[in-house]
């Protein structure tokens, strides 16, 4: 079982172990900003330049970045072992201030990347010797920004940091009644709760260097998110430095890892690159970038290896649907022709002229059929990267929070609007502009007082009030220039004018009622005085923005006297906890239910329907289509006919980026339905009607009713099962090459080894045909059998497979051939020469062995329909080709 602490009692661990004093003496850093682009604030981050240090001189010096754990700060000094090292090889030290608690995710990833280029543009970082190192909530911060950027980073080194979601969600997110999270991930949750996390990231490291740094006792980020990622990257084949010391949750000295990371840089002309991910927000790596996916909220991956010396590049591809090479002429020379395969197939043949991009090519139905180069993305509204989703995404990019007031100052409708748009920029300037406090606060601390009143808290270090977010008006957006900006609209179509021109414009397939009182998704509608949602959506008015519209804030817990460390913690879980659109019902919320980290408020115990709009932002309504065919390899001595097995084979693809195909079933004939789990055998003479159908994932989930503990759960996707589409095949003629084995001996007289077959001699032969020859139907037909030089026919079956004919030089033979599940042939031989036919020496000793090959051929009953397709026709040889007999079964008995 997990050990608990209080809340505020895990933040002074971490605290304590991040501002330990060092032993030695310590030297100051510098402090500086820079400007975020999302919100306007002014973000601090400290740097340690080395004795010497000098710009514009083309030095490029190695540069550390170091990520703070959870309520940490920058760092104000460095202690003398980080600086004598820093000033002996001549390296930038850097510390990020990681706007409390978002993980470095989210916003604190930009201003990550932020930092790393500010060293880089204005203290001469060499941005090819850049390494990431941090401790705790810096360790998974390490660990993702590592895996996500793998060619900013040369190097990486994780301390302390949680990997997998699947550890770290029910460690921290436990609710403290029942049922307990970790028997329920929401589904919403998900493909989030993955992008968030290293571990189904791990093959994206494959080209930078790791130092993986964990204690043994940590009961905060436990042990096993590191041996879990080093054991993935084993799998790989990829080793790592993995070190452990005994201990709590605690860091190690940073210079511990400066020699590990010494020497090494990023090689951008890497020959094989792998990519994993979930959203275009990290779409790639090196030379290689993803632009689209076949499926939502599905991981894709990519690989590209370069063949040098064969100017060629073999891609291969899992759910993705468009992505562009970018090599260097070190990988790739224009001076010759160069090829592109993408999963096994050539896709592009000819002078290689830079940045080259492919597209899955779709038939009539949607079904892949190939790679071919493409130049513009699709017409119309598509998911892209910045205009993809989900809701966090709104507070990528600079936005602007707007409340709805259109029914005037007064009206309750826009004093619930105000309040809730304050509640989210008091979160939003707590958590990302103020962090960590030690004021206090208390009642209803967002909203906004006299202009002399602080808000909510006063000017302190590193704090800049005047950077705050705060709400505005409907009417007062109305006369801003908002071209470029993304929007956060509280309220509904009847108290915000910006929300009822989104409803007008029939914008988005969410629609609102006009008296607000009212939401319907995909003919569900939703109703009463609790119901609220939220969604994003692009703007209808301005071509590469958001907007994000929600009626009431984000969560329904009731107001609380927050502490400052509490202080707009929902939006810890921002990158992950909502997706494209929600709807929730507030009186569900009533049972005060809670998590084990008490203001994290917990969503979908409030659901009433949520999910993931389509590629092209729409509802995901339609069914997969489903189509069947019939493969096997062409004889090189017949055309009409096959050699191989014979197989139907169900083709079945969803509408490019939509949620793909979860299932398949087929029906053979009059059969039952039956799931398609890969090729289907199939040898029946005659023609054999296939049914296909098949359902999506869905990207919309449906909860409820209540469990009788507050707590709401999905019960299941809306899925579509397509219409039954049709298949025929026609098999005409069916030769099989068995090797079967003698199952009862010759009866009768049977010849000596010394003599020759006698007249009326009879023989019995009873010949497994194969397992290869899979479940067939008698039916009449033309029968050829050969044994050794031994012909009998052709002659014509009954419907049950029997027939009989004359059989080599003077000999008749009568006999039964079996398809279906027995799958046998037996003869009966009258006055035939045996042992020449099946080749016996005379003098053969007894229990040798001969082998001879057997074949039997049907050809359907010309009766039917004369318009079969002549490529159905098929031969389908089973395995092996030889039949064993035993001298031994000549003798006589």
């Amino acid at each position: 079982m997990n050990q608990r602490f209080p809340r505020t009692t895990l933040l002074l661990l971490a605290a304590c172990a991040l501002w330990a004093a060092p032993a030695a003496r310590a030297e100051s850093t510098l402090l500086s900003t820079y400007v975020s682009p999302v919100d306007g604030s002014t973000q601090p981050y400290r740097y340690y330049l080395p004795f010497g240090h000098s710009t514009g001189g083309g030095t490029k010096y190695p540069c550390v970045i170091y990520l703070h754990g959870f309520g940490g700060r920058a760092a104000g000094s460095v202690s003398a072992a980080q600086a004598a090292f820093a000033d002996g090889n001549g390296w930038i030290l850097a510390f990020p201030d990681g706007r409390g608690a978002v993980n470095y995710d989210h916003i604190g990833e930009q201003d990550v990347l932020a930092v790393r280029q500010a060293l880089i543009d204005t203290q001469d970082a060499d941005p090819d010797r850049i390494y990431l190192q941090g401790f705790s909530m810096g360790g998974h911060g390490s660990y993702r920004l590592g895996l996500r950027f793998p060619d900013l980073f040369a190097a990486v080194s994780p301390q302390a940091g949680w990997a997998d979601f699947n550890q770290f969600y029910p460690q921290w997110y436990e609710q403290t009644t029942s049922p307990s999270l970790p028997a329920y991930i929401d589904p919403t949750r998900a493909s989030l709760l993955s992008h968030t996390a290293a571990l189904p990231q791990a093959e994206n490291g494959l080209n930078n260097d790791w130092r993986v740094f964990y204690r043994t006792g940590d009961s905060v980020n436990p042990k096993i998110n590191a041996e879990r990622m080093v054991d993935a990257w084993a799998a790989l084949g990829k080793t790592v430095v993995a070190v452990e010391l005994a201990g709590g949750h605690s860091p190690e000295p940073n210079e511990n890892a400066y020699p590990f990371f010494d020497g090494k840089s990023v090689n951008r002309d890497r020959p094989v690159v792998v990519y994993r991910t979930w959203h275009l927000r990290h779409d790639g790596a090196y030379w290689v970038k993803i632009e689209a996916f076949r499926e939502r909220e599905q991981q894709a991956r990519i690989r590209a290896e370069a063949f040098v010396s064969e100017n060629r590049i073999s891609v291969e591809t899992t759910n993705v649907a468009r992505f562009t090479l970018s090599p260097s002429p070190a990988l790739v020379s224009g001076a010759s022709n160069a090829i592109v395969e993408v999963d096994g197939v050539e896709a592009f043949n000819g002078t290689w002229s830079g940045p080259l991009t492919l597209e899955l090519q779709l038939d009539v139905d949607g079904i892949p059929t190939g790679w071919a180069p493409g130049s513009a993305p699709p017409s119309g509204l598509q998911k892209v990267k910045g205009l993809e989703g989900p809701a966090d995404e709104a507070t990528l990019g600079p936005f602007v929070v707007v409340y709805g007031a259109s029914k005037g100052g007064s009206d309750p409708d826009t004093l619930q609007n105000k309040k809730d748009a304050e509640l989210f920029c008091g979160c939003w300037n707590g958590q990302t502009i103020l962090r960590w406090s030690s004021q206090s606060v208390s009642g209803n601390w967002w909203e906004q007082g006299p202009v002399s009143s602080p808000y909510p808290f006063s000017t302190g270090s590193l704090m800049n009030t005047a950077d705050h977010i705060r709400p505005v008006s409907d009417a007062d957006a109305a006369l801003m220039d908002l071209t470029g900006k993304h929007l956060i609209l509280f309220g509904d179509p009847s108290s915000n004018a910006m929300i009822d021109a989104i409803r007008s414009a029939d914008a988005t397939p969410i629609k609102m009622a006009a008296d607000g009182q009212s939401v319907t998704v995909d003919g569900r509608t939703y109703s009463g005085a609790t119901v609220r949602w939220g969604f994003v959506y692009p703007r209808h008015d301005d071509a590469g923005s958001l907007a994000y519209v929600s009626k009431g804030f984000m969560s329904s817990l009731p107001e609380l006297n927050w502490d400052a460390f509490s202080l707009g913690k929902d939006l810890e879980q921002w990158p992950w906890q909502l997706p494209d659109y929600f709807v929730w019902d507030t009186a569900l919320s009533a049972t005060g239910q809670v998590v084990v980290t008490s203001q994290f408020k917990y969503f979908p115990e409030q659901y009433l329907e949520a999910g993931f709009f389509t590629q092209d932002w729409l509802l995901d309504t339609e069914a997969p289509a489903t189509r069947g065919r019939f493969v096997g390899t062409p004889d090189p001595n017949d055309a009409s006919a096959f050699v191989g097995s014979g197989f139907v084979v169900c083709d079945a693809a969803d509408k490019l980026g939509e949620s793909g195909v979860a299932s398949i079933e087929f029906k053979k004939g009059g059969g039952a339905w039956q799931p398609y789990t890969g090729p289907i055998p199939h040898d029946t003479l005659g023609t054999t009607t296939f049914l296909f159908r098949a359902t999506d994932h869905g990207l919309s989930f449906i909860y409820g009713p209540d469990s009788g503990s507050g707590f709401v759960r999905a019960t299941g996707a809306v899925t579509h099962t397509g219409a039954e589409s049709s298949f025929d095949v026609t098999i005409n003629k069916l030769t099989v090459t068995a090797g079967g084995v003698l199952l009862s001996r010759f009866t009768g007289r049977l010849a000596s080894p010394t003599a020759k077959a006698q007249p009326g001699d009879r023989a019995t032969l009873k010949i497994d045909l194969g397992a290869d020859l899979l479940p067939g139907g008698a039916a009449a037909a033309d029968v050829t059998v050969q044994l050794g030089t031994l012909v009998i026919g052709p002659v014509t079956t009954d419907a049950k497979g029997r027939f009989e004919g004359a059989a080599g030089a003077g000999g008749s033979a009568k006999g039964k051939v079996v398809l279906g599940r027995r799958r046998f042939l037996k003869l009966s031989l009258k006055n035939v020469d045996l042992e020449a036919a099946l080749g016996i020496a005379p003098a053969a000793p007894n229990g040798s062995a001969v082998l001879l090959p057997l074949t039997v051929t049907l050809d359907a009953d010309t009766a039917g329909p004369a318009n079969y397709p002549a490529e159905l026709s098929r031969r389908n040889p089973a395995g092996g080709g030889l039949v064993r007999f035993a001298s031994k079964s000549l003798l006589a008995q």
